[in-house]
C-alpha cells in the first residue's frame, strides 16, 4: 500500500491518525509506505503518527524526516510485517526556498524474495520533480551498485498519467495499475471525489501486478485527503515491462 496520509488530518479538517491506521488495516497490507507523516509536531498534539499506525497494526515502523517542523518533524515512513532493513534516506533535489522532499529505501525480505522500496514525495514544481526522478533513477537510489533484488517505487509523485516525469518513470517501471488486469486506473485525489491520479505504486520488470484497488469507503474518503492504492504483487518474467 502507498498512502498520502496528509498529517491525519481529513478531509473533514478532523485530525485523527486511528481513522489513517483503520483504513490500512482493512486491506491488510504487508508492506505499507506512508508519506506526510506528523512527529511530534505541536499541531497534532505531539503525537509521533508513524509509531502510532505501525503499533496498531503490529508493525515493523522506519520514519525519516524530510524537515523540522512544529517542534517535531515531518516525513514519510514505511510499515511491514517481514523482516527489514533500512539501508538509506536523504533529501531529494529542490528550487530555491521549495519544501524539501525525502526519500528513503529500505530492503524488505519477502515470499517472492529481496525487494527494495523506494517511498517519496515528489514536489509541487514541473522542473523539480524532472530533477527528482534523474536522481531517483540514478545511482543514489534505483540504480545503487548495493541494489539487491525486485524494486518498488511508492508515493505521491504529484503527476499525473501522461506527463514527462511520468513517461519517463515508464522506461524504467512499470506502472501497477496499467500492469493490473483485474483492474483499471483510478484517481485517489482529492480523496472526496477523486479527480487526478498521482498515488502510484511503480514496479521493476521482475514484479507483476495482480490486483490494484483505491479503497471507495468512507473511512477511506474522510481520514486524508488522498487514498491509498493497494497492489497484490507476484513474479514476473524479465521482459515484462519492455
Amino acid at each position: 500500500m502507498t498512502y498520502n496520509v496528509h498529517s491525519c488530518r481529513g478531509s473533514d479538517g478532523r485530525l485523527d491518525p486511528a481513522r489513517v491506521a483503520a483504513v490500512v488495516e482493512a486491506s491488510e497490507p504487508d508492506i505499507v509506505a506512508l508519506q506526510e507523516l506528523d512527529v511530534g509536531q505541536e499541531r497534532s498534539s505531539g503525537v509521533d503518527q508513524a509509531e502510532f499506525i505501525g503499533k496498531h497494526l503490529g508493525m515493523d515502523v522506519h520514519f525519516v524526516s524530510a524537515r523540522p517542523c512544529g517542534g517535531g518533524h515531518y516525513g514519510n515512513a514505511i510499515l511491514t510485517r517481514f523482516s527489514a532493513e533500512h539501508r538509506r534516506f536523504g533529501c531529494l533535489p529542490q528550487f530555491g526556498g521549495a519544501e524539501p522532499r525525502a526519500v528513503q529505501w529500505v530492503a524488505v525480505d519477502t515470499p517472492l524474495g529481496p525487494l527494495d522500496v523506494f517511498n517519496t514525495h515528489l514536489g509541487l514544481n514541473r522542473k523539480e520533480r524532472w530533477l527528482q526522478v534523474d536522481s531517483l533513477l540514478g545511482r543514489d537510489w534505483l540504480a545503487h551498485p548495493r541494489r539487491r533484488g525486485h524494486a518498488l517505487l511508492c508515493g505521491d509523485l504529484n503527476t499525473v498519467p501522461g506527463s514527462p516525469v511520468y513517461e519517463r518513470l515508464l522506461k524504467r517501471l512499470g506502472d501497477a495499475h496499467r500492469l493490473a488486469t483485474e483492474s483499471r486506473p483510478r484517481a485517489t485525489f482529492p480523496a472526496v471525489l477523486p479527480l487526478l491520479r498521482i498515488d502510484y505504486v511503480m514496479l521493476s520488470e521482475a514484479l507483476e501486478a495482480e490486483r490494484v484497488e483505491v479503497p471507495g469507503s468512507l473511512l477511506a474518503r474522510l481520514a486524508s485527503d488522498h487514498r491509498p492504492v493497494i497492489v497484490d504483487l507476484g513474479p514476473g518474467s524479465e521482459t515484462a515491462h519492455e
